[in-house]
């Protein structure tokens, strides 16, 4: 019955297609970081960015209210992140 994706189960914070989506965009976000270029292995060439998003989801699905993503290279941007909403912010 196509109810059964919609429903949010007692002490549950998601419907279960909410947690397919999840599972799936997790996925594919660490998938990122694996795949090849069209123009062969080009691993020392190009530099594969960290799956960000994928360990942004994991703190929100275990209790997180939001979770930020900011430039470390910056500095003194940890600090302008706790006082405002500056990079990227998630949230559910």
């Amino acid at each position: 019955h196509r109810a059964q994706y919609f429903n949010v189960p007692d002490g549950e914070k998601q419907s279960g297609l909410e947690k397919i989506v999840s599972s799936g965009q997790a996925k594919q976000a660490n998938s990122v970081g694996n795949s090849n270029t069209l123009f062969g292995n080009m691993s020392a060439a190009m530099e594969v960015p960290i799956p960000k998003i994928a360990a942004c989801l994991h703190a929100i699905d275990n209790g997180a209210h939001s979770a930020q993503i900011v430039d470390g290279r910056i500095s003194g941007i940890l600090a302008q992140a706790l006082a405002s909403k500056v990079g990227t912010v998630i949230t559910r």
